[in-house]
């Protein structure tokens, strides 16, 4: 069974698709239902009430019909109650809207009703199946170079990562101008938890158990590029929305030797869970820096997770400037994007650490971080 999130993360882990620049109310007001059926069918099931549990997450698809991790718990549920037929035929459910932790779904007690079962080695073939491809897939990003790019002179390097439900190459899109004017490197990299008809997911609800576990794509996309192509190692920086912030914000602190700064837009953090106390003074003592970003209009589960990120990167000696935009769960209006972002960019140089006072690596870590 998919374990349990922290409540403060969990009502942003599942976001259905947005569509970027555009309201989303209708999709946003759903996330605190979903998110309290998810938590409620996850205790039920821990609790030993597993037709409870499928109550619940049946509610769950009710919400988002197309998302994998309800459809596993289900079959972790018949399974549970030795109903052995449903919970393959759930399980393959999960496959097919791209279930794909292998790991789990080899090593879970609650399957284990029908582990024996003839049809449950081929399941967990496509799963394992879902992972590789969407991790092959993930490591190849969208590139866009501004114009008169040389990759043999030093250029500053912005990441970019997709919301839930989001792909790399639809996401790059409203990012070109504003890199062709500050004369960036776009990369957009791609979650590896599919999710919907074509979209991915950065994290699922155990991420702040297990802090770390989805960043190494991006890290993996990071430094081939600076292998391949002279990078400012100094204005590395990262970028996301929705759950593509906090990912950008989290990975940037447990790597600020590599990154240099995050700009997140509609995010809710849980900066200390998914950084951890050594990471942030790393952060600070490296000056890694955020700009953060969040609509004047967002949901209140969203905004107060922003704030108390907020305070909690302030509290940890981290350089950060927080700012509102007109709109919700959404990237700034096309109207004001490019200005907003030039200016996110332009803090993010402006408050680098003077060469002087930059620490060297620590013993035994690398140099790119």
């Amino acid at each position: 069974m998919r374990t349990r999130a922290l409540p403060l993360l969990l009502p942003l882990l599942l976001l259905p698709p947005l569509l970027l620049g555009a309201p989303a109310r209708a999709q946003v007001d759903s996330r605190p239902t979903f998110a309290a059926e998810f938590d409620r069918g996850v205790r039920l099931i821990q609790q030993g009430k597993p037709a409870e549990g499928i109550a619940a997450f049946e509610r769950c698809l009710e919400i988002e019909p197309k998302n994998p991790e309800a459809a596993y718990n289900i079959a972790c549920g018949h399974s549970l109650l030795g109903e052995k037929a449903k919970a393959l035929e759930w399980l393959a459910k999960a496959a097919e809207r791209g279930f794909a932790d292998g790991e789990l779904t080899g090593t879970d007690k609650d399957l284990d009703a029908i582990r024996g079962e003839p049809g449950f080695a081929p399941l967990l073939d496509r799963i394992r199946g879902n992972a590789d491809r969407a991790q092959k897939e993930a490591r190849v990003p969208v590139v866009h170079e501004p114009p008169g790019y040389d990759r043999a002179k030093p250029s500053p390097l912005l990441v970019l990562l997709h919301g839930a439900g989001g792909t790399k190459g639809e996401f790059a899109k409203p990012f070109e101008e504003v890199a062709d004017e500050a004369g960036f490197l776009l990369l957009a990299v791609q979650g590896t938890l599919p999710r919907g008809e074509n979209g991915y997911a950065w994290f699922d609800p155990g991420y702040l158990r297990t802090p770390g576990k989805f960043e190494n794509p991006i890290l993996d996309v990071v430094r081939q590029a600076k292998r391949e192509r002279a990078i400012d190692p100094d204005r590395v920086y990262l970028l996301g929305f929705s759950q593509g912030a906090e990912m950008a914000v989290y990975t940037g602190l447990r790597s600020p030797g590599l990154f240099r700064g995050a700009i997140g837009i509609g995010g809710g953090y849980a900066v200390r869970e998914a950084a951890g106390a050594a990471n942030l003074r790393a952060a600070a003592d490296r000056g890694f820096r955020a700009f953060l970003l969040i609509g004047e209009k967002e949901v209140a589960e969203v905004k107060g997770a922003h704030h108390r990120g907020v305070e909690q990167l302030k509290g940890a000696g981290i350089r950060v400037e927080a700012k509102t935009f007109a709109g919700g769960h959404e990237l700034p209006a096309a109207a004001s994007r490019k200005g907003t972002l030039l200016e996110a960019l332009r803090w993010l140089d402006a408050n680098a650490p003077a060469p002087a006072t930059k620490p060297a690596p620590a013993a035994g870590e690398r140099k790119d971080g």
